[in-house]
């Protein structure tokens, strides 16, 4: 078990990180915006599902090999991530209310989680990130794997409880507004999706 110096210390850091401005929270709020909040949670279980699996990684001591000998995956990954966050910047960009509704219809739960998903597989580093975090609050002198589990599980329920957040109050605020406001809420996410995925392929281009 984790003492409760580590866990608040812990908890500090990832309540800011979950709730600091990612492409999963772009999501989650165009979900909840668009999609109503049933098919927003599908959404945001998908990107649970990428970081967990990235934080599992990180616990493994995934970290290591990647760096030493597989450095250009992480590269190429951030590149592919890039552009599919571009493709979903351009996709909000070109919406409107009409093509929204249709869309909002057409879509299900199952390609909200995947779409989620594959946002939170975007960024590789996500397992550099993790391997840096996680030590500095683990004791040595208890199992690590359990208490890697244990702050794994704590990020992960501020990561949905912070995307709910997100895409509840987007639901909130936009039940009943005009249609302008459908659109400005598409195209600003349009550009800053396209603004992080340009991030992820500059940052995987330079360092390949």
């Amino acid at each position: 078990m984790l003492d409760t110096h580590s866990l608040l210390g812990f908890l500090a850091i990832a309540i800011i990180a979950t709730l600091s401005p990612a492409p999963a929270v772009l999501l989650a709020i165009s979900n909840g915006a668009n999609h109503g909040m049933k098919k927003a949670l599908c959404g945001i279980a998908g990107n649970e599902c990428a970081m967990i699996f990235y934080a599992s990684l990180a616990g493994l001591g995934m970290s290591t090999l990647l760096q030493s000998t597989g450095a250009w995956m992480i590269h190429a990954v951030q590149v592919i991530g890039g552009l599919y966050l571009c493709f979903l910047g351009v996709k909000a960009l070109k919406s409107n209310v009409h093509t929204m509704t249709m869309e909002a219809r057409n879509a299900n739960s199952r390609s909200l989680f995947i779409q989620s998903t594959l946002v939170g597989l975007s960024n590789p580093k996500a397992i550099l990130f993790f391997s840096a975090l996680l030590p500095q609050f683990i004791n040595p002198q208890a199992n690590p794997m359990i208490q890697s589990f244990e702050l794994t599980a704590i990020f992960a329920s501020c990561s949905f409880i912070a995307l709910t957040s997100y895409a509840l109050l987007a639901h909130r605020l936009l039940v009943g507004q005009s249609k302008s406001w459908f659109n400005l809420i598409n195209r600003l996410s349009g550009v800053l999706f396209m603004v992080f995925g340009g991030g992820l392929i500059v940052n995987g281009m330079r360092q390949r």
